[in-house]
């Protein structure tokens, strides 16, 4: 009898053992976790998202012979839409490098720089991409790109999504364009014939406004830099497309 106490005892002092080990191990395992998510290649970890370079890093410098590269990539709360900016941004940056010349007269490098600004707007989220370019010449040039896309839902919104094309939307925002090119002391001139050129593609909303922009020389002289146009959304209220006006009062 004393034998099967004395296994009777053992076995509860191996099941207590059992359960500290158990619990040290769950005390622990959020820090080995968090060890592994920093140490790890990212496509390891997410497996078919890394492979579509939705990941990856943040900011990239890189010089070869003929061009020296500096990009800065976004970091957007919708994986899809950061899926789209990375592709985009990769695929400008490999049409630059591969259709630079080397020249062996010219006096310096070719440039190829991308920064970035995020913006907010309720679920609506926007990104302006600003890429300077120089290939030789007296100055480089500043392109920009928009991407405007529903966090929740992944849909995107275009400058042409968010006016309705078949009002007067250029009427309505005729003040704004007035202001505008009064205040700048006669720099800026935005004129109709900026629709008929494709002036009018890139936009972001930024909380209650919607922003227009201008590539550098678009609008303006060189030194003006990109030019943005905003615009309170409850002032156009009438020339705002129905899912828009849905998405914002969602």
């Amino acid at each position: 009898m004393r034998v099967l106490g004395l296994s009777a005892t053992g076995t509860r002092k191996e099941q207590t053992l059992e359960a500290k080990r158990n619990a040290s191990i769950l005390l622990y395992l959020p820090f080995v976790i968090l060890f592994i998510l920093l140490l790890c290649p990212s496509n390891l970890i997410l497996g078919k998202e890394a492979d579509k370079g939705c990941v990856g890093k943040m900011h990239i410098h890189q010089e070869t012979k003929m061009c020296i590269f500096d990009i800065t990539y976004p970091i957007l709360s919708n994986l899809e839409l950061n899926c789209r900016v990375r592709k985009w941004i990769d695929e400008q940056r490999k049409e630059h490098g591969d259709g630079a010349e080397l020249d062996p007269n010219m006096d310096r490098k070719n440039e190829f720089w991308i920064t970035n600004e995020v913006y907010q707007s309720g679920d609506l989220e926007s990104v302006v991409i600003e890429n300077y370019q120089y290939d030789q010449g007296a100055n480089g040039s500043t392109l920009i790109k928009t991407f405007t896309a529903d966090v929740k839902t992944s849909m995107e919104f275009d400058l042409f999504d968010i006016l309705d094309s078949k009002k007067d939307w250029f009427g309505a925002l005729q003040p704004f364009i007035n202001d505008l090119n009064e205040n700048s002391s006669g720099m800026i001139n935005i004129t109709d014939d900026d629709v008929r050129s494709g002036y009018f593609k890139s936009s972001i909303v930024d909380k209650e406004e919607l922003v227009i922009l201008f590539d550098q020389e678009e609008v303006a002289p060189h030194s003006s830099g990109v030019v943005k146009l905003r615009i309170p959304l409850k002032k156009i209220s009438s020339v705002l497309m129905p899912l828009f006006l849905k998405e914002k009062t969602d």
